[in-house]
Order: C-alpha cells, then sequence, then structure tokens
C-alpha cells in the first residue's frame, strides 16, 4: 500500500502537471520578480530547425509554472534549514540583511573592460567641451563591499574596490572622481543600503549627495533642512523577490530640500507637478516611487531659481532618489538612463545647453550593463 500510495502521488503531480500545459492559466507580469514572464511561443517548424521554439517553450514552462514562486520559497526554506547561506546569488546576512554577492566574472569580462574605456571616453570628451571641473563620476559601491561585516563567515565575495580602482586608474583627470568608499564605511550602521532590496536607502544617497558637493565645491542641503517622509514601513525589494520567503521589511523615505518646488516632464510629455509616483507603494516595486520608475528622459525645473545652470545626469536607478537633493543647485537637470534613451548623448548635451555632467552607476550595474558604452556618442 505504501509503494502504491507513491506512485498514484507520483502519476497525479505528473498528469496534473502535463494538463495545466495544455490549459494554462498564463500570468503576464511576476510582481514578485518585477518582470514580464515567457508568453507560450508560437509554433512553426523554422523556429523548431533553429531551436528558438525549444528554448522558448523552456522558459515558459519554468515562467509559467503552478505555484511557481511559493516552490521557490519552499526550497530556499530547506535549503536555509540545512544551513545554507547563499541561496540564488543572495547571502542571507547578519541583522536581516540579505545581500547580493556579485561574482568576479561580471567585472573581468570583456564587457565590464569595454564599459571602463567608454567612460574614459565620455569623460575625455566632456572635459574638453564642457571644460575642467564640469564632469563628475560617481559609482556607488554595492552592499557587498560596504556591509562585509554583515555577510556570514564564509563569505567571500568579490572585492569591488579592485574594480574601481581600475576605473579610477583609466580616468586621468583626479578632480573628475567622486570616492563613496569611505564615506559609506563611515556611516554603514546607519541603514544606508535597503535589507531586502539592490538600492542604497535614501539616507545613503544624501551621503553620496554630501560627498558630491564637497567635491564639486558646493553648500550641500543640510539633513535637517530636508524634508524627511516616510513612505512606507512594508517595503520588499528585488532581493526578496530572489529568495522568496519572509523577511522584515524595510522602511523608505524621500529626502527633499525643504520648500523645493520642482516640476518633471518624463520622456518630453507635459509638465507635472511631482517627480514621484504615489501609485507605486501600492504595488511590489514601491522603489519605482522615485522620480516614476526608470525613464529614459526625465526633464526637471526648478522655480526657486529664475536662472541658473543645466545639469545632465547619466544614471542608473541608483541615481532616482538621489536626484531630489541635487536638483535644488540647478535651473534644469535632464536625466538620461541609457537603457531607454535611443538618442545621441553628444546631440543631446549641445542641444540643451549642457553645463555639468554627472555619471552616476551603482559598480556592479555599470560593470554589467550594455548600454554604458552608448554614453561615449
Amino acid at each position: 500500500m505504501k509503494e502504491k500510495s507513491v506512485i498514484i502521488v507520483f502519476c497525479a503531480l505528473f498528469f496534473g502537471m502535463f494538463l495545466f500545459s495544455l490549459f494554462p492559466k498564463e500570468k503576464e507580469f511576476s510582481e514578485t520578480e518585477n518582470r514580464y514572464l515567457q508568453q507560450k511561443p508560437e509554433f512553426s517548424f523554422e523556429k523548431v530547425l533553429n531551436g528558438s521554439f525549444e528554448a522558448d517553450y523552456e522558459a515558459y514552462i519554468k515562467d509559467q509554472f503552478p505555484a511557481r514562486d511559493r516552490w521557490v520559497g519552499l526550497k530556499n526554506k530547506f535549503e536555509y534549514s540545512l544551513g545554507k547561506q547563499e541561496m540564488n546569488g543572495v547571502y542571507v546576512g547578519k541583522e536581516n540583511y540579505f545581500i547580493e554577492n556579485h561574482p568576479a566574472k561580471n567585472y573581468e569580462s570583456n564587457l565590464a573592460k569595454e564599459n571602463i574605456a567608454a567612460l574614459s571616453n565620455t569623460v575625455s570628451r566632456y572635459e574638453k567641451t564642457l571644460g575642467e571641473g564640469h564632469v563628475k563620476v560617481m559609482l556607488v559601491p554595492n552592499a557587498v563591499t560596504i556591509l562585509r561585516d554583515k555577510l556570514p563567515g564564509h563569505a567571500m565575495p568579490y572585492d569591488q574596490m579592485k574594480y574601481l580602482e581600475q576605473v579610477k586608474g583609466e580616468i586621468k583627470e583626479e578632480e573628475v572622481w567622486i570616492p563613496l568608499y569611505e564615506t559609506l564605511v563611515q556611516h554603514k550602521e546607519e541603514g544606508i543600503y535597503y535589507h531586502t532590496d539592490h538600492h542604497w536607502t535614501t539616507l545613503g544617497a544624501y551621503y553620496g549627495y554630501e560627498q558630491w558637493c564637497k567635491e564639486s565645491g558646493i553648500t550641500p542641503v543640510a539633513l535637517s533642512d530636508m524634508e524627511q517622509t516616510l513612505l512606507t514601513k512594508d517595503f520588499l525589494g528585488t532581493i526578496s523577490s530572489k529568495i522568496n520567503f519572509t523577511m522584515k521589511t524595510d522602511e523608505m523615505y524621500r529626502f527633499e530640500p525643504k520648500g523645493a518646488d520642482y516640476t518633471a516632464a518624463y520622456m518630453n510629455r507635459e509638465e507635472e507637478n511631482t517627480l514621484y509616483d504615489e501609485e507605486a507603494l501600492k504595488i511590489k516595486d514601491k522603489y519605482a516611487y522615485f522620480l516614476k520608475g526608470n525613464n529614459g528622459l526625465v526633464t526637471v525645473t526648478n522655480h526657486n531659481m529664475e536662472e541658473g545652470e543645466t545639469l545632465l545626469v547619466v544614471k542608473d536607478s541608483y541615481g532616482n532618489c538621489f536626484l531630489p537633493m541635487i536638483a535644488a543647485h540647478y535651473k534644469t537637470v535632464y536625466v538620461v538612463d541609457l537603457r531607454y534613451y535611443s538618442s545621441l548623448l553628444s546631440e543631446s548635451v549641445a542641444e540643451w545647453n549642457i553645463d555639468d555632467l554627472l555619471i552616476l552607476y551603482n559598480v556592479n550595474s555599470f560593470a554589467t550593463d550594455t548600454y554604458v558604452q552608448r554614453m561615449q556618442y
């Protein structure tokens, strides 16, 4: 009876999955993973012969597997109960920190080297056209580098500082570089990275802003003069989606200079009276609240200035919560995300009469982003 029971359960699961594959209730978007899911591929003999149908169908089965999120969470819980401290590229750290491990291959690849060359070319170009001191580069170390004391004992992550030294060495102009490591380490106990997400917190971004001001010869808006708004106590970020079991939620704040008066135009549409998306606080991807997520182009106007200089920020998502602070020092800020911006940057710089340029990425994103090389054109 015991053997028959095992066979019956196995057959029920097998044929249940088979029937599901015939009549699935497909999901288009996974809010947990914050991405679109593979849909059932259209059959054709041409796709079968070139192998694309098989690859797409395999991805479809993985993405549309019944209760996929629960199975992933169950697997990770089981592995954690056995003492495993790294799952799906994430360290289970101390003090409820879940920290992404970025492997050495991310920084030793041809792409990582080509991105350094692209940055160097960009800096040289705009140091000539905008003038010395008008170009700044801010590459933000990730939590795995700054919060090393929060990692499990056996963890041996790649040292991002090796890659940063390569980048700094390639950029010959010393005044361009904004050093962040020492500043962030100094404040590492203050919650400058989320426990469940790969971004720095708004407080972490503030310390980055202070360092930018210092290197740029600008007086920063004091932390006491920032309007600090608690947005949510229930933030679960991208890392929680990778692990998918119960975690302590994060608080998420907005920092904006008191009395700030900004408008923003997203992708050249009409101006809006906000840099934020209140609706994002109702969904899983709450970080999309800042700057309404990742847009190819956002034009921010500071109405507290009748006239002033123009800044271009080329950034990844680390720049989204940073923007309201830096915008206080310019009349106009153009914010470009090269992943979604197809125009030539050189033409845009000329058209917008740019005075200053800031390139802001987190280190891992900079090394692995295939769109970084667009900045040199």
